[in-house]
């Protein structure tokens, strides 16, 4: 089970990488 912490930091690291 992921933290949403965790699930927000993926979503930022995602949208840092894909822009």
């Amino acid at each position: 089970v992921s933290p949403p912490w965790l699930v927000s930091l993926i979503k930022l690291a995602f949208s840092l990488f894909y822009r």
